[in-house]
């Protein structure tokens, strides 16, 4: 399991209270009243601090969204795209020195 699912499970599981066997990373976490608007809100306050990430509109509406393992599916893409991007500027600015 990688760092981030680490910390979104986590976070889910001292939110919620539910045993660790017992939390789906394939349910709604919405529709089993694991977290309401708010605490969707805090999640994704939360989560972009940690990350050093933003969420734009479109991963909020994302179908993917709506699941843990969809919420970590969305941060580790944001946080490898991030990876990438400071590995491309590090090549080029070693390629010009």
């Amino acid at each position: 399991m990688t760092n981030v699912r680490k910390f979104i499970v986590e976070y889910f599981l001292n939110k919620t209270g539910i045993n660790s066997d017992k939390l789906k990373l394939k349910d709604n976490y919405l529709s089993q009243g694991y977290l309401d608007s708010l605490g969707i809100f805090e999640l994704v306050t939360v989560i972009e601090k940690k990350f050093d990430i933003k969420f734009v509109n479109s991963d909020l509406i994302d179908d993917e969204f709506v699941t843990i393992e969809g919420v970590c599916n969305i941060v580790e893409k944001k946080c490898n795209t991030i990876k990438e991007l400071n590995h491309s500027k590090v090549e080029n600015s070693t390629m010009k020195g």
